[in-house]
């Protein structure tokens, strides 16, 4: 009967709500609220993988394992028991603790043993979101929370604020079809309300294995009574039926009848006795009930929950530091904090608890600002947290190593850089004792301040090739990212090759359909390492892709700025090109998106800053020309964002800018007019250079070098480190180093002797 209940079980993993929105009624706000689609949160599916197709084994058990008897599992059940190297029992189940509210958990659920664990296996395998379509449900793979669940549930001090899970029901407990038939044609009009909850269960249990919704006619008089009588219920009873709940969960949408009605008067009830004031609530309490909730997927669509998270967050100085790990992980589920919260003050109630956490507690606080797209406004917490890393890295499971990269990425201090190249160094003795999951962030950790760390590249390029039929598309784009805005040199230079394979193989097809942009990114990655794949370019530029992929009306707002880069990139690096291109009218719309204002021309009667150094250099470059009609500012290359400065030398003399150059529209790539030897002076900002390496540019600043020599430029580079800081003099010097001598006589530049 248990290996039946666990296969039924299983197969109601795969299912779930495909709401993209929740329409509040009645009690709820009367306003649309966009509710992010999440797969019910079961203890099943909380820390467990695949052994084979018919095996499941939970590894690195919570707390919280059941304590299975003769009475609870017949003799004849197929259950494992298995022991792990640290001699942990390994069940086939897995739940929740007791509930404060008392005898529902004892009475009905069993009361539950706690056994000690001591650690977390770091082979944990998929726990990142990922997606299916099936039979018109959208089903989402949550095991990144499912496993954060597993480390809150280990947890000892929160067993009174995490609400039980629902497993399976016992034999016992099923009625038979008469039974059932005779309940839903009951009318519940005068039953007492603790008869209806009774009988709710009984209907519920008995359509466990079933297929049915509380959609169906049937279930109407339970549903209206239980609605009814939702307000004189106990919280000991509300418990028992959101325990309920568990089971319809996957098999509703949330605004279907009946069970919408039914969680949102709990909701409505709830937020009543939330609001009375006086403490109505105890904290674990309250926590309590947000778990259920929680167990539910309900957590964006409960306006309780919104309320008592609120609550919690504002006044976070009075939880203790686990209860703020576990308020924390629900923002990590909602993905979002409200906007009412302080989050300076959170900053603080993290930074004063923070060495009352372990590392996978961390982990998880860290998450819940990563998802909820919060930076730190506190710099000594970025810092804290690097440490920590270094320090613990050995000893933290995959999961937690990849929380701990998810915010370093996010925001870390440029001022500190060797503290994240001591991270990059102990991401390289430990990356081999990981999952290939934590690839992803592990190359790009220190992109965004801008450190190099050959190898650490070098190390996950490695590892990625090994492990090329686990990885994402969208891990593929990230491995390759650091390779090009670094300008890295390949020890594996196959990478590019096998990354071409495979975003071309026909399994990875229904990915790209997934993630159009990744596509779109990755050639771009390709065409900065001067790599052209016509097959892939031609999947890009294909206008029904495109049109399926960002919709029908195409334009710079929704299209990827790459797109427009490969396009140019194609025309003037691979003319034996012959697929499709971008639409005229489209390049057009895309140059004029991005190409808003000509260049060097003021924004609200200001220079924008970005401009400070080009009008800088070409003022000094005028004086040393001998006007103004010897320098030109323009945008040759429309594809990147910051214009160049062009002067032409003939016989050692500069020649006029021609009209033909001065007035043209930047739609294309501007090749020059044949009147002398053309240069560009291409300006490095500080973003340009790799700032832990001295003389390392960028990738797409190399591709730009590159493409503006094909056009028939010759690339003359100023860099704002060399040029912001110095004196007039200086400046003078530097670009007469660059030109050659000056002719003050004739007012000409010599740069061809």
């Amino acid at each position: 009967m248990f290996t039946k209940h666990l296969n039924h079980y299983q197969k109601f993993l795969s299912r779930s709500r495909a709401d993209a929105l929740f329409s509040p009624k009645n009690s709820i706000t009367q306003s649309r609220i966009t509710c992010q689609i999440h797969q019910c949160f079961d203890s099943l599916a909380t820390n467990i993988r695949s052994v084979s197709t018919n095996t499941w084994a939970v590894q690195g058990l919570s707390c919280h394992c059941i304590k299975l008897t003769p009475r609870r599992i017949p003799t004849t059940s197929n259950v494992s028991l298995r022991t792990d190297s640290d001699g942990l029992r390994k069940l086939n189940l897995c739940t929740g603790v007791s509930t404060k509210f008392d005898p529902f958990v004892k009475n009905n659920l069993n009361q539950l043993s706690i056994p000690t664990v001591r650690s977390f296996s770091t082979s944990c395998h998929n726990f990142s979101s990922t997606e299916e379509h099936k039979t018109g449900y959208k089903v989402y793979h949550e095991t990144e929370n499912k496993l954060l669940y597993a480390m809150v549930s280990r947890i000892p001090e929160l067993k009174d604020s995490l609400a039980p899970v629902f497993t399976y029901v016992e034999e016992e407990d099923l009625i038979t079809d008469s039974e059932f038939e005779k309940l839903t044609k009951t009318d519940f009009f005068d039953a007492d309300k603790s008869d209806i909850l009774e009988s709710f269960k009984k209907i519920t249990y008995y359509m466990y294995e079933k297929e049915d919704n509380l959609t169906h006619p049937s279930f109407d008089n339970i549903c209206q009574a239980l609605v009814s009588s939702i307000k004189d219920l106990s919280d000991d009873d509300i418990c028992k039926l959101m325990y309920l709940l568990q089971i319809w969960s996957p098999k509703c949408y949330r605004k279907d009848r009946n069970y919408f009605d039914i969680f949102a008067e709990i909701d409505k009830i709830q937020i009543e006795r939330l609001s009375q004031g006086n403490n109505y609530y105890s904290l674990d309490q309250l926590l309590l009930l947000i778990d259920f909730w929680s167990h539910l997927n309900l957590l964006r669509s409960s306006n309780f929950c919104k309320l008592g998270l609120r609550k919690l967050l504002n006044k976070s100085h009075q939880l203790n530091a686990k209860q703020f790990v576990q308020v924390m992980f629900y923002h990590c589920r909602n993905r979002t904090f409200h906007p009412l919260v302080n989050t300076y003050e959170v900053e603080l109630t993290f930074e004063k608890r923070y060495d009352q956490l372990t590392p996978q507690e961390i982990a998880i606080v860290l998450l819940a600002f990563f998802k909820s797209e919060k930076q730190f406004n506190n710099k000594n917490i970025p810092v804290k947290v690097g440490k920590t890393f270094i320090k613990h890295a050995q000893e933290m499971d995959s999961i937690s190593i990849n929380g701990f990269l998810k915010s370093l990425k996010f925001y870390f201090p440029f001022a500190h850089w060797n503290i994240m190249h001591q991270v990059c160094d102990k991401l390289c003795q430990i990356l081999d004792n990981h999952s290939h999951q934590v690839l992803a962030n592990a190359a790009t950790v220190s992109t965004k301040i801008d450190v190099y760390h050959a190898d650490l590249i070098n190390k996950v390029v490695e590892k990625a090739i090994e492990n090329k039929d686990l990885l994402r598309i969208k891990d593929f784009e990230k491995v390759l990212f650091p390779v090009m805005i670094y300008n890295h040199k390949l020890k594996q230079p196959e990478l590019v090759d096998i990354v071409t394979e495979e975003f071309l193989s026909d399994k990875r097809q229904p990915e790209v359909a997934q993630y159009p942009k990744t596509i779109i990114s990755l050639v771009h990655h390709l065409i900065m390492l001067n790599s052209f794949n016509h097959k892939l370019i031609a999947k890009c530029m294909d206008l029904e892709f495109l049109h399926e992929s960002f919709g029908k009306k195409l334009s710079g707002y929704n299209l990827p700025k790459e797109l427009l880069a490969i396009d140019f990139s194609v025309a003037i690096e691979a003319p034996e090109y012959t697929g499709p291109r971008l639409p005229e009218n489209l390049r057009h719309i895309l140059c004029k998106h991005y190409a808003w204002r000509k260049p060097g021309e003021l924004f609200h009667n200001q220079v924008v800053k970005s401009d400070e150094l080009g009008i800088s250099i070409m003022s000094k470059l005028t004086q040393l020309l001998g006007g103004k009609e010897y320098v030109h500012l323009a945008y040759v290359l429309p594809h990147f964002i910051r214009p160049d400065i062009l002067f032409c030398v003939k016989d050692g003399k500069p020649v006029p800018i021609p009209v033909g150059m001065t007035d043209f529209v930047y739609m294309n790539p501007h090749p020059p007019v044949p009147t002398g030897k053309w240069y560009a002076i291409v300006l490095m900002s500080f973003s340009h250079q790799v700032k832990n390496t001295e003389n390392h540019y960028k990738g797409n600043f190399m591709c730009k070098t590159r493409q503006l020599k094909k056009l028939g430029y010759e690339p003359i580079v100023v860099s704002a480190f060399e040029w912001t800081d110095e004196t007039e003099q200086v400046r003078d010097k530097i670009l007469r180093d660059r030109l050659g001598f000056l002719n003050t006589e004739n007012t000409a530049v010599s740069v061809e002797g």
